[in-house]
């Protein structure tokens, strides 16, 4: 098996460097940058719909995120949450499912696969999705519009 070659090493390297400067720019966030963090993973990939605070990524580094969010903004009762990151125990969670195989859908696979936390209360999902609301009427401060 051939190591990476000179452009894959480039682009290692580029990602690498890219990294760390994100790193040095984000710096450390405030609490209110914190919550809207938080706000901006659930509004890609949190669940709008039921009662359920549900969300789904395929890095194992975003769900520890949204978990740390979660906890530090809403204190949840740990023995409703669901997910394999977080050091939740085994008996919390649910059976997995993997969509049968499609032919019409893309190929491309998660190396991690696609881990979904779940916190089953309505109060939090209602919070949440207020906010995001809230966040959609909110004009940024150099928006001319």
């Amino acid at each position: 098996k051939r190591g990476p070659n000179k452009l894959e090493r480039a682009k290692l390297a580029e990602i690498e460097r890219c990294r760390v400067e994100g790193i040095e720019r984000i710096g450390t966030l405030s609490e209110r940058e914190f919550l809207m963090a938080g706000l901006g993973l659930y509004a890609g990939d949190g669940a709008k719909a039921g009662r359920d605070v549900k969300f789904a990524n395929s890095n194992p580094d975003l769900i520890r995120l949204f978990c740390c969010w979660l906890r530090a903004f809403f204190a949840p009762d740990e023995s409703r949450l669901r997910s394999s990151v977080t050091g939740i125990p085994v008996g919390q969670f649910i059976r997995p499912y993997r969509a049968p195989a499609d032919p019409t859908r893309r190929t491309a696979k998660h190396i991690y696969g696609c881990c979904h936390v779940t916190y089953s209360s309505a109060p939090p999902h209602r919070a949440i999705m207020g906010m995001l609301s809230a966040l959609a009427l909110v004009q940024y401060e150099s928006d001319p519009g």
